[in-house]
């Protein structure tokens, strides 16, 4: 290295040296809320280190809290320029457009961004844009992390107000007026909870949490606030256990029944979940979240009768996605109307986002309301829209040799074949296929391999028999039907099978 570039390389060591001791001073002094004071030590420390981001950072955030927009903006774009995806300084970015009334920019920042109350503040950019109903949901997220907040609650009544929503506005309004007079207490207890959750101290948050499950007379509101702490944290026990108190305390606290409900459900306990989630709708039957979350257990536990009529309120309430479609269908198909199961998963199947599942009960339906050209098609769009789907595949082969298209269905049967070797009733359908467009010897190897499943013994050997007699194989042929009535001695077209070749055998010279 020459002494100019030693110099230079010298040179910048010391510029980055003192930057970073005025940037720890400023934050220092950031820490004591002193922004003013941090300001012109942060600004010195960009002049001498102008590609420091987390200076740069640093600076904007200060001018943010000083409430300086324009010039904490510049800072936060050059961020945002230099340091993709760099979420924080999109964060300030959307509440800078917040605070100027610019909602439709805050949403462009803060749509992919997920930290800080990152929920909260993009729900108000939806709301001032005059989406109410992007809104609701996050605000319910961020009611997730900070379930005692009385103002997330407020706002989203009043958002429920501005959607017709009367019942859910008027829960969500006195949840708002219970907390706000709440035990400040409790509050500073379920902000500690998190803090320890957040840390991942577990135990900690549960010492803690027992300073309100443990009063004799706790607030039912205090209680689901701490259950969904832990709910959130992934302690389903402990959620359970918190709400189950809750409910107890206040039979009639819609937000103790249904977080109990959903609770259970999550930890596998779907029969114990159902009552509390039949509550939760009995108390407010205007809950989407509650109808979908009481449609579910009740399909799980195979009460589709009970399951309809909260699906359908889901369902008419405009939620058409491909899960609440499915469940609607299952119950609707299960009680014996295909006909409207069919025709919600026709909406369903052509929504974004629809999987193969979907197609399939939509198949399903299909069958049982008895249109086989509808199912057909559905079959055929399956097979398109999921080509490497061997289910798929199966599907359209099976439709298309119900169909007698039989050349159609060998290459759809063969697909599946090709990945899953073992899949008898593929290789029962592909060797049905060969024999019936006259390749018998082709077929007898697809009729062996299908005579060992528990479903397709019978139709394989009685198929293997009938492609030996094609090919003039009598004797082999009786032999197979001679072992398949060992098996099925009552079946009927084996017994008429043999006596066919009993008669081709005697007539033979």
């Amino acid at each position: 290295m020459t002494k100019g570039l030693l110099w230079l390389a010298v040179a910048a060591l010391v510029r980055a040296q003192d930057a970073g001791a005025l940037a720890a001073r400023a934050g220092k002094l950031a820490a004591e809320e002193k922004f003013t004071e941090a300001v012109p030590l942060l600004e010195r420390a960009l002049k001498l280190e102008p590609t420091n981001s987390e200076v740069r950072y640093r600076l904007g955030y200060a001018q943010f809290r000083l409430k300086q927009y324009p010039a904490a903006r510049g800072h936060f774009l050059a961020v945002v320029r230099a340091a993709p995806p760099a979420h924080y300084s999109r964060y300030f970015l959307g509440r800078i457009a917040l605070a100027e009334n610019k909602p439709a920019e805050a949403v462009t920042w803060l749509e992919p961004v997920r930290v800080m109350d990152s929920a909260s503040q993009l729900a108000a950019a939806y709301a001032a844009a005059g989406q109410p109903l992007k809104a609701v949901p996050l605000l319910s997220t961020a009611l997730g992390a900070e379930p005692w907040d009385s103002n997330l609650h407020y706002r989203l009544g009043r958002l429920r107000q501005q959607l017709g929503q009367a019942e859910l506005a008027r829960e969500s309004l006195e949840t708002a007026a219970r907390l706000k007079d709440a035990n400040r207490e409790d509050v500073e207890i379920l902000i500690a909870v998190a803090k320890a959750i957040e840390g991942r101290r577990a135990e900690e948050a549960r010492a803690l949490g027992e300073k309100i499950a443990a009063r004799a007379q706790p607030e039912p509101d205090s209680l689901v606030a701490l259950g969904v702490l832990f709910g959130g944290a992934g302690l389903e026990g402990d959620a359970v256990r918190i709400f189950a108190a809750a409910v107890e305390r206040k039979p009639e606290h819609f937000q103790a029944q249904h977080n109990l409900g959903l609770a259970l459900l999550r930890g596998g306990r779907t029969q114990q979940a159902l009552p509390a989630l039949r509550e939760a709708v009995r108390l407010l039957p205007q809950s989407v979240e509650a109808n979908l979350a009481h449609g579910l257990a009740a399909v799980m536990n195979q009460q589709y009768g009970e399951a309809v009529p909260s699906l359908e309120r889901v369902w008419q309430a405009g939620d058409v996605s491909p899960r609440a479609a499915s469940l609607y269908a299952t119950a609707l198909l299960r009680t014996g109307e295909a006909a409207r199961a069919a025709a919600i998963l026709k909406t369903a199947a052509a929504g974004a986002g629809a999987d193969l599942n979907t197609h399939l009960l939509r198949l399903e339906a299909l069958n049982a309301s008895h249109d086989s050209a509808g199912a057909l098609e559905a079959a055929l769009e399956a097979a398109r829209a999921f080509p490497a789907e061997p289910r798929a595949a199966m599907a359209a082969a099976q439709q298309l040799a119900r169909a007698g298209r039989y050349r159609e269905a060998q290459p759809q049967f063969e697909r599946v074949t090709a990945r899953d070797a073992a899949n008898v009733e593929a290789a029962l359908g592909l060797g049905d296929c060969l024999q019936k467009t006259g390749q018998h010897e082709a077929a007898l190897p697809r009729y062996r391999a299908a005579m060992n499943g528990q479903g397709t013994s019978l139709a394989a050997r009685l198929g293997l028999a009938r492609s030996l007699v094609a090919l003039r194989r009598l004797a082999e042929s009786r032999d197979v039907i001679e072992e398949a009535l060992r098996l099925h001695p009552d079946d009927a077209a084996l017994k008429i099978e043999q006596a066919r070749v009993r008669a081709r055998l005697a007539a033979a010279p």
